[in-house]
């Protein structure tokens, strides 16, 4: 949907059997200059295609790594309060509070915490 939103001969591409890439669609390699009127409209829709995925792709995964705003500030916060209430338990060693404490402050690291 969201390539059919940003151009409708774009969805074409993805509607449409695939043809064979254009080195192999002629017994000689093709190039941009050979190729006939349509094959190059064809082909710009396929590096749009391409290049319009892509970016949305690389946008989707920035986000859901970073996190949008709220979610990171929410997390900044319980970070802080989660350091504010750290402290040693009986039944833990002293490793495994080391970890958990050196655990929080890279997760400060990360999310830019002071």
């Amino acid at each position: 949907m969201y390539v059919f939103g940003q151009n409708t001969e774009l969805w074409t591409c993805f509607t449409t059997s695939y043809n064979k890439a254009l080195e192999e669609s002629r017994s000689s390699t093709a190039t941009l200059a050979n190729l006939a009127e349509q094959e190059k409209k064809t082909y710009d829709l396929e590096k749009k295609a391409f290049v319009l995925l892509t970016q949305h792709f690389w946008d989707t995964l920035q986000a859901r790594v970073d996190g949008n705003a709220t979610s990171r500030k929410t997390r900044h916060n319980l970070l802080k309060k989660e350091l504010e209430g750290f402290m040693c338990m009986e039944n833990k060693s002293l490793g495994e509070m080391t970890t958990r404490f050196y655990h929080i402050l890279s997760e400060m690291f990360s999310y830019q915490v002071v």
